[in-house]
């Protein structure tokens, strides 16, 4: 039920793309042609994965938010799109909404798309959260190989008489340590092959 004094919109002026109603001119406007490569970027609203979300209306007039790329496939095949059907960036730019980068496909597909960037992330990509960032960019007082060691000799004892710290600062660095936590982009280091030129600067700052 409308609430009263509202407006309401009148969907003849929207596009549709599916079950989805939009409007070209809006779709537009938060496009941008990216300087260095074919992706058209999407500069409105950014999911923290690096997505990016667009305002649109269902068929029955209601907004809702959907992901920018999955709209655009939408357009692009003229049709909805079903909510196990992948839409993957052949161009591993996630904020990427050039037609032609994006494709249906599954997790194998995805998966070969990933090996031929050698899992090399866009540099548009947002990968972490803010926190994450700051432990990226901050001083380390620790080195990589020391870390790792933490990680695969996760005994508080152990730690605390390598470090001479107290039991609580060593718990709180082996939980950082860890898959997933603040120095989860350890995982993006060989410390016996080469490092990930996108890592080079933490690394060469915790050496």
């Amino acid at each position: 039920m409308a609430q009263p004094g509202r407006k309401k919109a009148n969907l003849s002026k929207y596009d549709r793309a599916g079950n989805i109603l939009y409007r070209e001119k809006t779709w537009q406007q938060f496009q941008k042609q990216d300087e260095h490569s074919d992706c058209i970027l999407w500069t409105g609203a950014l999911h923290r994965q690096g997505y990016g979300f667009a305002c649109v209306k269902n068929l029955e007039g209601k907004s809702i938010m959907v992901t920018a790329h999955r709209l655009a496939m939408r357009i692009k095949l003229a049709r909805e799109i079903d909510s196990e059907e992948m839409v993957l960036h052949t161009c591993n730019n996630l904020n990427c909404v050039n037609p032609d980068h994006l494709e249906i496909g599954d997790h194998e597909r995805m998966n070969e798309i990933g090996d031929s960037y050698n899992r090399k992330f866009h540099p548009g990509k947002k990968m972490y959260s803010t926190s994450r960032r700051r432990q990226m960019n901050r001083p380390l007082k620790y080195t990589i190989e020391e870390m790792y060691w933490v990680r695969n000799n996760a005994r508080t004892r152990l730690v605390m008489a390598r470090f001479n710290i107290p039991r609580q600062k060593a718990q709180q660095l082996i939980t950082n340590c860890r898959v997933g936590g603040c120095y989860g982009w350890l995982d993006h280091f060989n410390l016996d092959d080469t490092l990930k030129p996108e890592f080079a600067h933490i690394y060469n700052k915790a050496k």
